[in-house]
């Protein structure tokens, strides 16, 4: 039994050393890809700023993420191009006479290793400003509603935890 019980032992050591020496997920390195935009409200005939990054864990990859990213930028139509790790771009928004939501599309590509990412611009018409949520005395930070109905809500709360209270009044046992 205890030759049994030993071999068990050994193999599960055997085991977990095997996977402690296993090499680490870098394997197939992680890449993380950002978009980054001035604004996504914007009034017809401002410039948005974006840029896109394109970032690895591993150490040759990134050297040639450096060097070898082709990065292409479209908005409205425009399309900007250019190479390395970091891309940026500046585009005009369009003159429009009502709210319009457009597409931001980048992508680069690195050998296999690529990414795409979009932003929704919202272009207004000149003179159109934008109302922060919560001007409708709503809670502030909430987008809930009326200051009203929270008293209310805690009229409530404090109501049933009085009748709660109230129930358990004669039921208390004194402990001898």
């Amino acid at each position: 039994m205890k030759k049994l019980i030993l071999t068990g032992l050994t193999a599960l050591a055997g085991v977990v050393a095997s996977v402690g020496i296993a090499p680490a997920a870098h394997a197939y390195p992680e890449a993380v890809c950002t978009l980054v935009i001035s604004a996504q409200v914007v009034n017809s005939g401002d410039e948005i700023t974006a840029t896109c990054t394109l970032e690895t864990t591993d150490t040759a990859a990134r050297a040639a993420a450096d060097s070898d990213t082709q990065w292409e930028m479209t908005f409205n139509g425009e399309t900007r191009t250019g190479t390395g790790s970091s891309f940026t771009a500046t585009f005009k928004a369009p003159e429009v006479s009502e709210r319009t939501e457009l597409t931001l599309l980048s992508v680069g590509v690195n050998g296999e290793t690529s990414c795409q990412r979009t932003a929704m611009i919202t272009v207004l018409p000149r003179g159109d400003q934008v109302t922060p949520p919560g001007d409708d005395d709503g809670l502030p930070g909430t987008g809930g509603p009326r200051l009203a109905l929270l008293f209310a809500g805690l009229g409530l709360v404090l109501a049933g935890g009085a009748a709660i209270r109230q129930s358990r009044k004669g039921h208390d046992v004194p402990v001898a």
